[in-house]
């Protein structure tokens, strides 16, 4: 007996669904993801809050948030999706000591270049996020926008926004590096904004807006982004009653950090369950968790 008939569980139903900032759903979990899309609903768990258990019905939804670093697996599902969707496709160019599992930076390329053909530039974002400052990798600023220019251009025409942060110093994260010799200098605001200014003025060249993602203000040409934003769906939507209706009750996801400014959104991806295994990634507790965390996507 499956926990659904157990126990009479609390529905919700998401305008905007994530999937996810927890996990590469399109890298490795397609199938699952098409499976639950098409029978309406999937069950979701509070990672904080075990008990905290709903059933998540799509019947509203008109928004997808994809997030991804190599959604290659899932070009042949995108023309199963019978609703408005978006990627955040995060492309760095880090040592493999950060991103140990990732293919080589020119197949990501390739592969984000023929989504944005599939789907217009307008519908993929590029991340480059975190950024990451560390001496002894090489990662000086002047570092980070050499890989930055290369990337730009290789992206140019086929994406119109570009998001970046800091990395968050979480102690696990930290623990990481300390265990691998990774020296992490974290920058001053002032530091950080003219890494910024200087990054704008890359975006700008190749005809990108360049975004902020869970940062401060440091200055006006430097937009505070939003990453799940109704106005990217809108033009598409600005007929349809029930993300009308969203647009005029919601507002920012009072789940999420304090300086995120996505919109309300329900996630429904799980931690611990990447593969990729990022060294700076907040979202895992290392292979032996994943192993078992990655079964829930039996369902």
């Amino acid at each position: 007996m499956n926990l659904e008939v157990r126990v009479r569980l609390k529905e919700i139903h998401p305008v905007i669904v994530s999937a996810s900032r927890r996990t590469d759903i399109p890298a490795f979990f397609g199938e699952w993801f098409l499976r639950v899309w098409k029978r309406g609903y999937t069950i979701w768990k509070n990672p904080f809050n075990p008990k905290d258990t709903r059933k998540v019905l799509f019947d509203k939804t008109r928004v997808i948030v994809f997030w991804s670093k190599f959604p290659e697996p899932f070009l042949d599902f995108l023309k199963e999706i019978n609703t408005f969707y978006y990627f955040h496709f995060t492309l760095n160019d880090y040592p493999h000591i950060l991103e140990p599992n990732l293919p080589p930076l020119q197949k990501r390329l390739q592969v984000f270049k023929k989504l944005s053909s599939i789907l217009g530039k307008d519908r993929v974002i590029w991340r480059f996020d975190p950024i990451i400052i560390s001496k002894n990798l090489g990662l000086t600023e002047e570092a980070i926008l050499r890989k930055i220019e290369v990337i730009s251009k290789e992206l140019e025409g086929y994406t119109t926004r570009m998001f970046v942060s800091f990395l968050t110093p979480y102690r696990k994260v930290l623990r990481r590096f300390r265990e691998r010799n990774i020296e992490f200098v974290d920058l001053s605001h002032d530091e950080r904004k003219d890494l910024l200014l200087n990054i704008y003025k890359i975006a700008k060249s190749r005809g990108m807006e360049l975004h902020t993602c869970a940062e401060p203000f440091y200055d006006e040409r430097i937009i505070p982004g939003s990453c799940i934003d109704p106005s990217i769906p809108y033009p598409h939507l600005k007929d349809d009653p029930v993300f009308q209706e969203y647009t005029r009750n919601s507002g920012k996801d009072r789940g999420q950090r304090k300086l995120c400014r996505c919109w309300e959104s329900v996630d429904i991806g799980f931690y611990n369950t990447c593969p990729f295994l990022c060294t700076y990634c907040y979202a895992h507790d290392g292979e032996k968790r994943l192993k078992k965390a990655i079964k829930v996507y039996k369902e």
